[in-house]
């Protein structure tokens, strides 16, 4: 049994503390964060943090589990439309994009820690799922002739992830950018490249 079979439910206290704990560990990293940096930034003894988690290892957890339950929520609506296999890997890629704005710790984390804590809970088992339906649909658009087949399949995945973390690396929500706009512009560089249409023959 993992820690987030066993953790208590939501409340807005917890979902502050694990938004404290996100920043704390994208900025700190996990090892350089300490139970007690979480509760001073939270405003709460360390003792009371106890009340609330485990372990900073349950935290971590649950801040994932946040990430990959809105994931596979977004990521079933796509599989579930009836767009061909090259448009719903374009939303998936858009999806990802928009859950830096909506998941910035937990982005961050997975962009610079992920082969440290992959280990925790079932959080690998999760990203391997979630890396399966990407590649599946990869292809499926490179059997319809909608993706190149010249190109090694799981490089096409690995330019899209490598977009991502790119993109993880710079973007704030503080850094007074449209994140709509923005995760249009990446997706459209992913799929149509830098040239413009007009470019010389």
């Amino acid at each position: 049994m993992t820690d987030r079979a066993a953790t208590k439910p939501r409340s807005r206290r917890r979902d502050e503390i694990l938004g404290v704990a996100a920043e704390l560990f994208a900025e700190k990293g996990f090892e350089g964060t300490t139970v007690r940096d979480i509760a001073d930034t939270a405003g709460i003894l360390s003792g009371s943090l106890y009340h609330h988690f485990r372990s900073k290892e349950q935290i971590m957890e649950e801040i994932f589990a946040a990430y990959f339950d809105e994931a596979e929520a977004r990521w079933a609506a796509v599989l579930a439309s009836e767009a061909d296999p090259a448009e719903q890997f374009r939303a998936m890629l858009r999806e990802l994009l928009l859950a830096v704005d909506r998941h910035p710790g937990a982005a961050r984390i997975l962009t610079n820690e992920w082969a440290r804590l992959r280990g925790i809970g079932n959080l690998e088992t999760r990203w391997k799922d979630l890396e399966h339906q990407s590649r599946s649909m990869i292809d499926a658009a490179v059997a319809a002739g909608s993706f190149r087949s010249d190109i090694e399949p799981f490089y096409l995945y690995s330019v899209g992830m490598d977009v991502v973390r790119g993109f993880t690396g710079w973007y704030r929500r503080d850094s007074r950018v449209d994140i709509e706009a923005v995760a249009e512009a990446y997706v459209s560089l992913v799929f149509d490249g830098l040239t413009g249409p007009d470019r010389p023959a």
